[in-house]
């Protein structure tokens, strides 16, 4: 026996298709925007990131330690950065400041910096805004109550964030800061492994991430601190490496400085300066020529090319200085 099925009535076909055209339609414009836009640039442009490092000319760094559980590796440490003169930031949970407020003490009175990394440890994208704002509040006024001070940083627990998460964190006040480095010393793999993480291509600018309670932790640190000292780094706290104003954040996490309207282009910062915006003023129809012609001309002592000015100017929303009075521009910078 054959069984038939009733074919659909009319106006629940048409009503269906309209529908399914009209989600079509939505989605194709969430994700692909304008049509002269490409759906990768519109997705890029909707991801509010972090700092992961930063654009640092002399030769900075940063160690940080997630604090959660343990405590019986923190005095270690910090006598180990006592020993190699070396600041670090403590990204602190609000029950590990229960547990051990004496520590909590003890890093803020050797000078180190203490951040926040929420109250309960839990995942910040899983969670309310409202539970966001009180997970960091939790955690700031016990930190208040023990140093005095309230945290201007944020680590979310896990690495673990989204764009509200960080929009949430920095309406609060705080920057949030994740890693370049990572030691992976949580999966105990043994010192040398640990060693090899934290001090391989190492930047100016990096941020290194440890953990304060694992023993392999202590025990690599002393190479850790001696290798990269010897390549002539200086460990400063995550407070003092970033920028607070004035900076963009590109793709990669790494923050970087912006050119602003007092900034004057001298024949010292030139080359920094118009590298800062190479593709920028690439994009605006200068050529690799006209932009090194343009640095050797202020080296020389004459004004940047005034169209390469008005590109910069615009670039940072202010007008960019030269560095001299004189008024001439070289036929050879004329676009």
């Amino acid at each position: 026996m054959t069984h038939s099925t009733a074919p659909a009535h009319p106006k629940k076909a048409a009503y269906t298709s309209a529908a399914l055209c009209l989600l079509l339609s939505v989605l194709t414009f969430c994700y692909a925007g304008p049509l002269h836009q490409d759906a990768t640039t519109v997705l890029a442009a909707k991801r509010i990131l972090p700092v992961y490092s930063v654009e640092r000319d002399d030769r900075v760094i940063s160690i940080s330690f997630d604090a959660s559980w343990g405590g019986d590796q923190t005095m270690r440490i910090l006598d180990l950065l006592d020993e190699y003169n070396a600041k670090a930031t403590f990204f602190l949970v609000g029950i590990w400041v229960d547990k051990y407020p004496e520590l909590v003490k003890e890093i803020h009175d050797r000078g180190h910096e203490i951040g926040n990394h929420s109250s309960k440890h839990p995942h910040m994208t899983k969670i309310s805004e409202s539970r966001m704002r009180q997970e960091l509040s939790d955690m700031a006024e016990k930190l208040e109550a023990i140093t005095g001070e309230k945290p201007t940083l944020f680590r979310p627990p896990y690495g673990d964030y989204n764009n509200t998460v960080v929009s949430v964190a920095r309406s609060e006040g705080y920057e949030v800061v994740q890693w370049s480095i990572d030691s992976l010393d949580w999966k105990n793999k043994g010192a040398a492994d640990l060693i090899r993480r934290a001090t391989t291509n190492v930047a100016p600018g990096d941020i290194v991430l440890f953990h304060n309670d694992l023993e392999n932790t202590t025990q690599a640190l002393p190479q850790v601190l001696e290798l990269l000292s010897g390549e002539g780094y200086e460990f400063v706290p995550v407070g003092e490496l970033i920028y607070t104003d004035d900076y963009t954040i590109d793709a990669n996490g790494m923050q970087i400085p912006t050119v602003q309207s007092s900034t004057v282009i001298t024949p010292d910062n030139a080359d920094e300066v118009l590298a800062q915006y190479s593709d920028d003023l690439k994009a605006a129809g200068f050529t690799n020529e006209q932009l090194t012609a343009a640095v050797q001309a202020v080296k020389d002592g004459a004004e940047i090319p005034e169209q390469v000015a008005e590109v910069l100017a615009g670039l940072s929303a202010n007008a960019v200085e030269s560095a001299t009075d004189t008024t001439s521009t070289p036929a050879e910078y004329e676009k």
